[in-house]
């Protein structure tokens, strides 16, 4: 029974010693600081719920109206949120701004509206969101619109480089489909096209550089439900773009002239070829070959075909050379004509 006592005795001191050891090793407390893995978070703001007033409201098709949130939680959150609305299914004009001013489109087709405005103080992961739900009557005895299709005036049209043209597009279908359309320019995804534009009437700019042969113009529906129903019409346009020009001779008048050391000549230039070449030339002096510029003794010709020979010329011919600057590619392919003169002593 001793044995039994003693035991007993030397068990509850064995546990009275794990008992006071743990406390020991327990973080002490910091006055101020929170204790523990607090770090002073306890102070920052939490978001707990976001509410939307009013919460159930009814809009008419065309009318508007404003909500204001309010972002509740602890240790005073932000009062931002972010107005949103849920897309599906509505009609492209139905828009919220980011003050909560709902906009409800003419033709809008949905009869429920979700309004949606999330707090932005959390992580953008765990963003806490509050709705409201907007009722949209249809009209009483009004038919809905249907879309059944779109025709773009004209459908083919050939526009100049540089030139311009009006379009018009007609939705189709049944109970008076409203007519507002987007235009843009196939392939882009927008109203531009290398320089080339639409704007929001149908009205296309042909870029004087564009470098596509034909263009293709989508006139698409805008006030369909969902957005992705909405009808597109198109129209082809052919760039009328002229053939490069070519350069087939050059011709310099006078063709040959007898000047006296310190005379002048003016000369003249012709440029002759298909799709009206420019008649653009560069002025050289030449010597008789056709690499060697002349320029020695004074004797010089100036852009608009000016020659001066010069009083000590020791040359007694000289070749004017007039170069075309739209031929070709430098040197061998420029076409050039050229006039002889004869330097004769005063």
């Amino acid at each position: 029974m001793k044995k039994v006592k003693l035991f007993s005795i030397l068990f509850v001191c064995f546990f009275a010693l794990v008992l006071v050891s743990c406390e020991d090793t327990s973080s002490p407390s910091i006055p101020g600081g929170g204790g523990g893995n607090d770090g002073g978070g306890a102070n920052e703001p939490n978001v707990t719920s976001v509410s939307v007033s009013p919460a159930t409201v009814t809009v008419e098709r065309g009318g508007s109206h404003n909500f204001t949130a309010t972002v509740l939680g602890t240790n005073n959150p932000s009062q931002n949120v972010e107005w949103t609305i849920d897309m599906w299914g509505l009609s492209a004009g139905t828009t919220i701004n980011t003050s909560g001013g709902l906009t409800v489109s003419p033709y809008e087709t949905s009869r429920t509206i979700t309004v949606r405005a999330r707090s932005r103080n959390d992580n953008p992961w765990w963003s806490v969101d509050g709705t409201a739900s907007v009722t949209v009557p249809a009209p009483p005895g009004t038919p809905e619109p249907t879309v059944s299709s779109v025709t773009v005036s004209p459908a083919t049209v050939t526009v100049a480089r540089g030139g311009s043209h009006n379009f018009t597009a007609t939705v189709l279908g049944t109970n008076n489909p409203p007519q507002a359309v987007t235009w843009e320019i196939q392939g882009q995804g927008t109203s531009t096209w290398n320089g080339s534009t639409i704007n929001s009437s149908g009205g296309l700019t042909i870029s004087s550089t564009e470098t596509q042969a034909t263009l293709t113009l989508i006139a698409r529906t805008v006030d369909q439900a969902p957005w992705w129903f909405n009808v597109q019409g198109t129209a082809t346009v052919t760039i009328d773009i002229p053939p490069n020009p070519t350069v087939t001779s050059v011709t310099v008048s006078p063709a040959t002239a007898t000047l006296a050391r310190g005379g002048t000549q003016n000369f003249t230039a012709n440029v002759f070829g298909t799709n009206n070449p420019p008649q653009a030339v560069t002025w050289e002096l030449h010597n008789g070959s056709w690499w060697s510029t002349f320029t020695w003794d004074g004797s010089t010709i100036n852009s608009s075909g000016g020659l001066t020979v010069s009083a000590t010329e020791t040359i007694e011919t000289i070749i004017v050379r007039a170069i075309s600057e739209g031929g070709g590619q430098w040197p061998l392919w420029w076409e050039y004509g050229e006039a002889t003169v004869i330097v004769s002593n005063p």
